[in-house]
């Protein structure tokens, strides 16, 4: 297995770390965000920190969190020892990014993936000139934390295999958590559903399949 795709975050996020070792006297929970429509910020509060945090921000978006699901041409990420990448997400990606070209100029676009390998696949196979105004950025999940972007599309990557790796909850808050006002998640539903965070995400926000 490949050694970035096996670590364990919480091993690696060394500001949780810091905070852990303090006294509870020290910790404060700081309960609403000013970042996210209400839609995405309610989906993240009620799955990650047991529906606590509040919508500073409450601007509303229908739809302003969808799961973007498609029939996957093969299994991807079955490989041994190696990072998973997906090629049928990609084309996906593209789609979007024409979706959000209409939407006008001058905004900020992140694509990220839990695998290196898909980020490579990301970054050969989109030619950010050919998407006029959008400001677009590739990256993992782990290395995107602390940042945001007026839209993100999150691939899932895998549509077959071990779920521990991108289903890990603070690898998903991350994901989930860094769009302002539209958050993507592109998967095979199939397969992603087989973690109840996801699957419970999966109901309870809107649904659309993507044809590539």
């Amino acid at each position: 297995m490949n050694a970035t795709d096996a670590c364990d975050l919480a091993e690696v996020m060394y500001v949780d770390s810091l905070f852990e070792r303090l006294p509870d006297c020290r910790k404060q929970f700081l309960n609403n965000q000013y970042r996210m429509t209400n839609e995405i910020g309610d989906i993240i509060s009620k799955y990650f920190y047991d529906s606590q945090l509040k919508n500073g921000r409450k601007r509303s978006i229908k739809g302003s969190i969808q799961w973007c699901d498609y029939s996957p041409t093969k299994e991807w990420g079955t490989g041994q020892g190696e990072s998973p990448y997906n090629l049928d997400e990609v084309v996906i990606v593209k789609q979007l990014l024409k979706e959000e070209v209409a939407k006008g100029k001058n905004r900020d676009i992140a694509v990220i993936t839990p695998y290196r390998a898909q980020k490579m696949q990301l970054i050969r196979n989109i030619n950010k000139d050919e998407y006029n105004g959008l400001n677009i950025v590739i990256d993992t999940v782990d290395s995107f934390q602390g940042k945001d972007a007026d839209a993100v599309i999150f691939c899932v990557t895998r549509s077959t295999g071990s779920l521990r790796f991108f289903a890990n909850p603070r690898r998903l808050n991350v994901a989930l958590s860094r769009a302002k006002n539209m958050c993507y998640i592109v998967g095979y539903s199939n397969f992603a559903k087989g973690n109840a965070t996801l699957k419970n995400i999966y109901s309870g926000i809107e649904r659309r399949v993507i044809n590539k």
